[in-house]
């Protein structure tokens, strides 16, 4: 007996039949650099996304200098006090003293109002710059995205749902441009001021420096982690309510053939399923994050107890040695809030890894 020319067991090279079926297989998903995340940016988005980037980092440099501000101040605090608690002091010096600390007392004001109008500044460009083109960007990205899906062959829509279109141009597009807006200057600000912070603290006084890092090494591994699984699952919950949006589409779009043939609670737990999935993704995620944020914060505090007991017993250790002392009380509150500046800058730049993990181009 001959062999069925229609087959599909074994349809090997032959010439297919009237009744065969061709299956198109499902299109893999594009992974993109960072930069390529850019890949619509004009000549002038590009000036503004540099100038952006300039400023977020003329913004991280400029804020850990109000440390040593800070530092010097507290060190005339100190002597001023030693000076009008001398015995047998005269009203001449005491008159001196004053006008030493009211000086600085001026200095610190001026210097201090100079740093924020320079932070308010450059932040202020480097947001502006980059959620500008970012918006020029999305316009861009929404009129190709539209484009692509209207050129596209029939097959196409065969293995993509009509619902999908509409989520992926609200939802998707949103999260992207969140992700290549603002918060890129913002974390890259955080970064600048949590290296500039230890290279202050360095030059003020490396071995309490080293005393309140302790905590960077299990920091790192801290917020590592949970960034990895943050990442994740942000993921599979836009995917989750995609699906959703597009069973919703899906649904709304042939009401009258669902409430037909009574399929309203099929599509309902259809529905659900995703939604729950979804909600249970989230409590995971959220879970995770506060997880992570709590131990954080943890080992950051008790690095700073440690640092404070420790910066003391440098303190007193280096009195004997007068003007050679490296660490003294104004040096020992630089290193110290140098430090505890740069770790909470850099503990603030955690949630916006998130962000990032949403980042992606719609498909």
């Amino acid at each position: 007996m001959g062999r069925n020319k229609y087959d599909l067991s074994d349809a090997g090279d032959e010439k297919k039949g009237p009744l065969d079926v061709e299956f198109v297989p499902k299109e893999e998903k594009k992974e993109y650099s960072f930069i390529q995340l850019y890949r619509y940016a004009t000549g002038f988005d590009k000036f503004l996304l540099v100038m952006g980037l300039l400023s977020a980092v003329v913004t991280g440099v400029i804020q850990p200098l109000n440390m040593i501000l800070f530092g010097t101040l507290t060190g005339d605090i100190i002597d001023y006090a030693i000076a009008i608690n001398t015995p047998g002091i005269s009203d001449d010096d005491f008159a001196a003293a004053t006008e030493v600390f009211i000086e600085a007392i001026r200095y610190f004001a001026v210097m201090n109002s100079l740093i924020g109008v320079g932070m308010f500044v450059f932040s202020y460009i480097s947001t502006e710059f980059f959620n500008y083109s970012a918006l020029r960007q999305i316009y861009k990205i929404r009129s190709v995205y539209l484009s692509k899906v209207l050129n596209q062959d029939v097959p196409w829509y065969d293995l993509h749902q009509t619902g999908d279109f509409a989520s992926r141009m609200s939802e998707d597009i949103f999260k992207f441009e969140d992700g290549i807006g603002e918060k890129i200057p913002m974390f890259l600000t955080f970064q600048i001021v949590f290296i500039a912070s230890l290279i202050i603290a360095f030059v003020k006084g490396w071995e309490l420096a080293l005393i309140c890092l302790t905590s960077l090494p299990a920091s790192l591994i801290a917020i590592g982690v949970i960034a990895l699984l943050t990442s994740k699952l942000a993921k599979k919950e836009l995917d989750a309510y995609s699906s959703a949006g597009s069973i919703a589409e899906e649904v709304l779009s042939s009401i009258r053939t669902v409430v037909a043939f009574g399929g309203q609670r099929k599509e309902i737990e259809r529905y659900d399923e995703n939604l729950v999935f979804a909600k249970n993704n989230n409590i995971k995620r959220s879970m995770f994050a506060a997880i992570g944020f709590g131990l954080l914060w943890f080992i950051i505090y008790s690095s700073y107890a440690l640092a404070f007991w420790y910066g003391v017993r440098l303190v007193l250790r280096d009195r004997p040695l007068g003007d050679d002392a490296v660490y003294t009380p104004g040096n020992m509150v630089t290193v110290f809030f140098s430090v505890m500046t740069g770790s909470m800058n850099f503990g603030v730049s955690s949630p916006y890894i998130e962000a990032f993990g949403y980042l992606k181009l719609p498909e």
